[in-house]
């Protein structure tokens, strides 16, 4: 059974109390409920950090790659020699039997490759100029659109800009 204070004295006290109660449980119960951060050890750590750091397979290196489950050197060749990928499922272009694709695709991700690295000439009878090496490329080029620093140019251009032809036989 409750029972209520009978007093106007008795009745403010236990109103300012419950006021102050009220107050203070408002202002720290916040701060009081946060949970203490757990500790991390070191296993859990470097876990969290590989799960978060996927593998591009578009950039990645044949180290970087063979740190891959049943990724071996020979597989790792097979995937470079097939860039650029557009998707995970690529792979499946480059060797990789959809076991092996299945079980590295949570651990890798694809990016594009930047708009001046494109495979593609924007007109056909453009040449692929190496802006690092100031030789161009034709058409049938181990290197036709796919080196890092790089821009199409009709081969007058390239010529008159002061490129030297590829002497890679084509």
């Amino acid at each position: 059974m409750v029972t209520f204070p009978t007093s106007k004295s008795v009745l403010l006290r236990s109103l300012v109390t419950a006021i102050g109660v009220s107050w203070l449980a408002s202002a720290w119960m916040p701060t009081l409920c946060l949970a203490a951060p757990k500790p991390v050890d070191a296993k859990s750590e470097k876990a969290a950090e590989k799960a978060a750091d996927k593998v591009d397979l578009n950039h990645a290196t044949d180290k970087g790659l063979q740190e891959l489950p049943g990724i071996g050197p020979a597989t790792a060749k097979k995937i470079v020699g097939g860039r650029p990928y557009k998707s995970i499922d690529d792979l499946s272009k480059a060797g990789l039997s959809a076991a092996e694709i299945s079980k590295i695709r949570p651990l890798v991700t694809v990016t594009a490759k930047p708009a001046h690295a494109s495979s593609t000439p924007p007109k056909k009878g453009m040449v692929w100029v190496n802006t690092d090496s100031k030789v161009y490329h034709k058409e049938g080029s181990r290197w036709y659109g796919k080196t890092k620093q790089g821009k199409w140019l009709t081969e007058p251009d390239a010529i008159k800009a002061g490129f030297t032809a590829s002497k890679e036989k084509e």
